[in-house]
């Protein structure tokens, strides 16, 4: 996963080097899935979800956007637990 703030307003297009979708204003957080030749392929911006074909050039010097790549989250843990429910209305939980 990448994350990174823009430095300056940042327009954002449907491919690399395509057709311009918006722009992202300077001091806005981004994520992404990968990097191609300094162009980000944009997960979320501004914590926002992004559901199509996003990209945004981060500057052959990282001018336009200061980005890492940080570890994916761990995957969340599955707990199993028996739950009883009785007549009288009480619930007892015990770990399976």
């Amino acid at each position: 996963m990448i994350k990174g703030t823009t430095l300056v307003t940042v327009k954002y297009f449907d491919a690399i080097r395509g057709n311009e979708l918006g722009s992202i204003p300077a001091g806005t957080q981004i994520t992404a899935d990968r990097n191609q030749v300094q162009w980000l392929h944009l997960t979320s911006i501004g914590g926002v979800v992004i559901t199509r074909e996003a990209w945004a050039s981060a500057g052959n010097k990282n001018q336009y956007i200061s980005w890492t790549y940080v570890p994916d989250p761990p995957p969340a843990k599955r707990v199993t637990n028996t739950i009883t429910v009785y007549d009288d209305g009480s619930i007892d939980v015990t770990p399976a």
